[in-house]
């Protein structure tokens, strides 16, 4: 079933996505990457999933990657 957005007004608009990334490498094998993110949501976006009435604050997560790459022979 695909879902339709209603007629009246309301954009396909759902948020403002912001990615920091900070990246370091320790010698020829091994990198860091630390990350950080959030989005701010669209009132229509909320409208659209939560309903009326219901306030939503901005999702936001972080993460780490570390990356060994070896050298064979």
């Amino acid at each position: 079933m695909l879902w339709r957005m209603p007629k009246r007004g309301i954009s396909r608009k759902i948020g403002n996505e912001f990615d920091f990334l900070i990246t370091h490498k320790f010698g020829s094998n091994h990198t860091l990457n630390v990350g950080y993110s959030f989005m701010l949501p669209h009132d229509d976006l909320v409208l659209k999933a939560l309903g009326t009435g219901i306030e939503a604050s901005f999702a936001h997560w972080a993460w780490v990657k570390v990356t060994f790459n070896p050298k064979f022979l």
